[in-house]
């Protein structure tokens, strides 16, 4: 791990939203890994931040601790259904959430992230193929961060949940609340699509 990939505890609750705390907790319940060192020289690295990234979607998913944990242990499946190969160090893989029913993508190193109408293509033909039902549309409102660096809107989520944006990022979201609002009204995101 280089020293740019190493982080505080309070780099990460500025990146994620949650409090240092909750970064404590995910450690405790075995739901991301302990951090690196000792002391002082505590830190914590990208498989921290990714964990609780992907804790935080799940939970977002409707999941429980207690299913998130198992999820987590559980080796990562290919296509063909056959167990992943273990990560090689420093290869990193971006995770999205397609749909609630637990449809992700992992988008690869160096491998440029789809835009948000092909995602949803993707998500409803994975639907198709998997005989769920089709996916009741809502409007949706699509932010982009105005700062070159990561940005964390408390309360910015319809459901109290806080909204992370990382440097020119666009993120889709439900409805527009009062937090996004005055992000907006600072200057601090732009909102680029309003509702239909």
């Amino acid at each position: 791990m280089s020293r740019e990939d190493r982080y505080t505890i309070d780099d990460l609750t500025r990146m994620t939203g949650v409090t240092r705390r909750t970064v404590r907790f995910y450690v405790q319940r075995g739901l991301i890994p302990p951090p690196s060192g000792r002391g002082r020289g505590k830190h914590y690295g990208e498989e921290h931040l990714a964990g609780i990234q992907r804790v935080q979607n799940l939970k977002r998913a409707g999941k429980k601790l207690d299913d998130i944990k198992m999820e987590v242990r559980q080796p990562q499946e290919t296509l063909v259904g056959s167990t992943a190969p273990e990560e090689t160090p420093g290869c990193e893989v971006t995770r999205v959430l397609l749909a609630k029913e637990g449809i992700w993508l992992e988008i690869g190193h160096g491998a440029t992230m789809p835009e948000p109408a092909t995602l949803d293509r993707l998500a409803e033909l994975c639907r198709q193929e998997l005989g769920l039902p089709p996916e009741v549309r809502q409007h949706r409102v699509t932010v982009v961060s105005q700062l070159s660096t990561w940005l964390v809107i408390p309360d910015g989520l319809g459901e109290g949940l806080s909204l992370r944006i990382g440097p020119g990022e666009r993120v889709e979201i439900a409805e527009v609340t009062r937090a996004v609002e005055k992000a907006e009204s600072e200057g601090i995101i732009a909102i680029l699509t309003l509702p239909e």
